[in-house]
């Protein structure tokens, strides 16, 4: 058995602002070390600035691909900061516990966030405006439903 090899196939979630690409990999080389090691590597493709509802229905139909493709009963769950809170939804809200055999959450803010916290301080017009600006940007990227303002709240 290779040293990266797993029961369960391996499911990355990114976190906010980003989204999985095959050139320019939000996981950097760990994705491709892992697979030379033996473990199958899923991605859950979900939006970047979408709510964390919208994205757990997007990781929920992911993870059901992932499983149909694979022929496995559950996957590996690591997920990074806002994605882990969108995977803890899916588990949690989605009824798609059965399917996790494991959830790792780097950086994920399960108690909130202080940059956030700050942000909306500031008057609401302006959070309209960063979330519209950012909201233009990623729906040019590849984003069916991006919702910054909501996802500040």
């Amino acid at each position: 058995m290779a040293k990266c090899s797993t029961k369960y196939p391996i499911f990355l979630v990114h976190g906010l602002g980003f989204r999985d690409r095959k050139h320019f990999n939000y996981w950097g080389r760990i994705p491709k070390h892992l697979e030379k090691n033996g473990a199958k590597i899923y991605y859950g493709n979900q939006d970047a600035n979408a709510t964390i509802e919208t994205n757990a229905l997007i990781l929920r139909k992911s993870l059901k691909k992932v499983l149909a493709e694979s022929g496995k009963s559950k996957v590996n769950i690591i997920a990074h900061s806002k994605g882990g809170l969108e995977a803890r939804y899916m588990i949690s809200s989605l009824g798609m516990g059965k399917y996790v055999a494991s959830l790792s959450t780097i950086n994920s803010p399960h108690n909130g966030s202080k940059v956030v916290d700050t942000l909306l301080k500031a008057p609401d017009s302006l959070v309209r405006i960063v979330g519209g600006c950012t909201d233009f940007f990623m729906k040019i990227s590849g984003d069916k439903k991006p919702e910054t303002y909501k996802v500040f709240h």
